[in-house]
């Protein structure tokens, strides 16, 4: 028996209906509702496959601070930088080098930088302008941070690298 859902103003007769199997996708495929099941349990399965192979790549830690306004006893705003994430698994990739366009003097050469990726897990969200210290090895890279952005495995954040300890 047809099912009668209706889309887009159109009648349809392969809906579910709690009485037949199939299911009619987007009004073009018809599909089996258990196979329509199994490929979502496939497709979150290879999300979280992909979300591990990710994660054991993280060989670096990252700490990230956040400047936040705070009212005071007195009533006074003032601005103070608190830890948001501390010591996060990362990965830490070098994008580019990039040299300043403006010179201290006539005889010196322009102030160079390089900006990093940062592969951190997709909860991680890191804002534009937080300062962010990841710690490879015996090293630690400070900058400052741009947007992330998320994807079903990780987030991608780019960061201008100020200073190498």
């Amino acid at each position: 028996m047809g099912g009668g859902g209706i889309h887009s103003g159109r009648r349809c007769g392969g809906c579910y209906n709690g009485r037949e199997r199939e299911l009619n996708v987007c009004g073009r495929f018809r599909i089996k509702a258990q196979r329509f099941a199994e490929l979502i349990q496939e497709t979150y399965m290879t999300i979280q496959n992909a979300k591990r192979a990710a994660e054991k790549l993280f060989k670096d830690s990252l700490t990230v601070y956040r400047v936040e306004g705070e009212k005071g006893a007195d009533g006074i705003y003032s601005e103070k930088e608190k830890v948001i994430y501390r010591d996060v698994p990362c990965s830490l990739y070098r994008y580019s080098q990039r040299m300043s366009s403006i010179a201290k003097d006539e005889k010196s050469l322009p102030e160079s930088y390089e900006m990093y990726t940062i592969i951190a897990p997709p909860d991680v969200l890191i804002a534009a302008g937080d300062r962010v210290e990841i710690k490879r090895g015996g090293m630690v890279y400070i900058g400052r941070s741009g947007r992330t952005h998320v994807y079903s495995t990780h987030g991608d954040t780019r960061m201008r690298v100020w200073e190498i300890v």
